[in-house]
């Protein structure tokens, strides 16, 4: 086996939605600028009987606001609707409300990663691939996958990958540590409202950090896809340079296809140059990196290939035009944000081939 430890460290906001809608003095209250998850078991227990209303928020005095009993956890920030039953959509979290990110979204991501790269590496495979990809069709997805990794999961070359739960250090596990609300919003080729479609959301802070292993089943690889075994040749360093890339597609669209001046984008703009600059910073200290963005605001064109397709002359594909953004209510909603960015740094651990 050959093992990775690594870091994942947020730079942007980052959400991972659990499926969940919060819904506003049902579950969450708002007092002081934050954000407050009810503990609601305790409050129909405890505040019922006292009567005045059947919302459980409402059920709260500001006295209460200072007795953590009443809460699950508390969170910087407000959602834009004051209005009740308002909606929040959450973060995933586990059985303690503390943030965590699942391995499957770093899988998903590495998947993505690897199949650009196979694609962008074989120009047969492109055109074949080109002529007969629908976005919207989900076989034709699962036809590039099949050609990619393999027809089904059990021919599927990233079986040998097994990546864990990222999760804080144990001293920072806590409920609702590290995450924030934010407001965000999609932008368009079509210029719109920048108060329109507001979409709040619980999300994990930039400048923080998970830990997780990544393993390679060597055994697997050099049995059951010995034929394919170079296909993870180096494969830190694909991953890498598709994030590059993906960066530098995105700047291209703030500058040039985004319905909103330029002036407006220029703190994404911004934004952008600095994740590039990574690129330069950890080449200088020979360390295996890369940057990958994942969870909601990734976008069609950052989990498919079709942004591969969209360069080629000859495409004909309709691509979904909209990026969700973080607005900054005390900037006039500007936007100030993209979502999911992060930095991963891995160390091969001891005894690992």
């Amino acid at each position: 086996m050959t093992t990775y430890k690594f870091t994942l460290q947020t730079l942007t906001p980052l959400h991972i939605g659990n499926g969940e809608e919060l819904r506003k003095d049902f579950d969450y209250a708002v007092f002081g600028e934050e954000t407050w998850r009810l503990n609601t078991d305790l409050i129909w227990d405890k505040k019922y009987k006292e009567g005045g209303s059947s919302i459980p928020g409402k059920l709260l005095t500001e006295k209460d606001f200072r007795e953590s009993r009443w809460f699950r956890y508390v969170v910087k920030g407000e959602p834009r609707s004051g209005k009740t039953d308002a909606r929040l959509k959450a973060c995933i979290k586990d059985v303690y409300d503390c943030p965590y990110v699942p391995g499957s979204s770093i899988k998903g991501a590495i998947r993505t990663a690897l199949g650009k790269k196979e694609i962008a590496a074989q120009d047969p495979l492109f055109a074949k691939l080109s002529g007969s990809f629908n976005p919207r069709s989900l076989k034709s997805n699962n036809k590039v996958n099949g050609m990619i990794f393999g027809k089904d999961p059990y021919t599927d070359i990233l079986r040998v990958f097994r990546i864990s739960d990222l999760h804080f250090q144990k001293n920072d596990r806590q409920a609702g540590y590290g995450l924030k609300i934010i407001n965000t919003t999609a932008i368009s080729r079509k210029k719109v409202n920048s108060r329109s479609v507001p979409i709040e959301l619980e999300a994990i802070d930039s400048e923080l950090k998970f830990e997780g292993t990544i393993t390679i089943d060597d055994y697997l690889l050099m049995s059951e896809f010995r034929t394919r075994k170079d296909f993870f040749d180096d494969w830190i360093e694909k991953i890498k340079n598709i994030g590059f890339y993906r960066l530098l597609f995105l700047k291209k669209w703030f500058c040039t296809e985004s319905g909103y001046p330029v002036s407006k984008c220029q703190n994404i703009i911004l934004q952008i140059k600095d994740l590039i600059e990574y690129k330069n910073r950890y080449d200088l200290k020979n360390q295996l990196y890369t940057l990958i963005q994942i969870g909601g605001g990734t976008g069609w064109d950052g989990i498919t290939y079709g942004d591969l397709m969209q360069n080629k002359k000859d495409s004909k594909l309709l691509f979904p035009s909209s990026k969700k953004v973080v607005q900054d209510p005390a900037a006039g909603w500007k936007p100030t944000s993209l979502l999911g960015w992060c930095l991963l740094l891995f160390e091969k651990t001891e005894g690992s081939k």
